[in-house]
């Protein structure tokens, strides 16, 4: 038979894991909260011409973190993705959303011939591959991006309500390939479409 003191030991015990995995939960948080915000979509502009929309924007912050250096020095495959959406400029409606795309920057380190591969994949098709050498390189071609008709041109009587909104993450993990961690994320970016005369 258990003893009272014993029953009061097991309470406090239990107290304290509940206590501790509570502290261990606002940390997680904090520190994801604390990489989301150190991210952040940079310089997003749109601009139409008389058949699609092109976006451009510099994904800001991902390689201020050391280990996300380190995991591409090393040859661990490290993945940006960018959510891009054409949005309508409408008051008090839910789904403001037109159409969607997602660009994928994969890049991988070759220790054979010393380059990095840089692979772009839009809504998962394979469209462009390139070998950079030299790190300064890749960071430039993982985080300025120009995409080209990325949406095709609507009704010009809209385009003055059309915006243009893009959010970034990053993957990567020191574990299997089939199991990446994806880190916090970057707050949407939202501008408006210009016309490509009026830049």
């Amino acid at each position: 038979m258990i003893q009272t003191g014993n029953l009061q030991l097991f309470s406090q015990l239990a107290k304290l894991a509940r206590m501790v995995r509570r502290l261990v939960l606002v940390a997680i948080v904090a520190a994801a909260a604390a990489q989301a915000s150190a991210d952040r979509i940079r310089n997003l502009s749109a601009s139409a011409d008389q058949k699609a929309i092109s976006v451009s924007f510099e994904y800001e912050g991902p390689f201020e973190n050391d280990e996300i250096s380190e995991a591409v020095r090393s040859g661990l495959p490290t993945i940006f993705t960018f959510d891009i959406e054409l949005t309508l400029k409408r008051e008090n409606w839910f789904d403001k959303t037109l159409d969607s795309a997602r660009l994928e920057v994969i890049a991988t380190f070759n220790s054979r011939t010393r380059e990095y591969l840089v692979n772009y994949r839009r809504n998962r098709r394979l469209v462009r591959s390139e070998n950079v050498a030299g790190f300064d390189t890749l960071v430039e071609r993982m985080t300025k991006m120009v995409m080209e008709d990325v949406f095709t041109q609507p009704d010009d009587r809209y385009l003055s309500r059309l915006r243009v909104r893009v959010r970034g993450w990053n993957s990567h993990d020191s574990r299997p390939w089939f199991y990446a961690v994806r880190r916090g994320g970057t707050p949407w970016e939202i501008v408006p479409i210009t016309r490509e005369a009026e830049q």
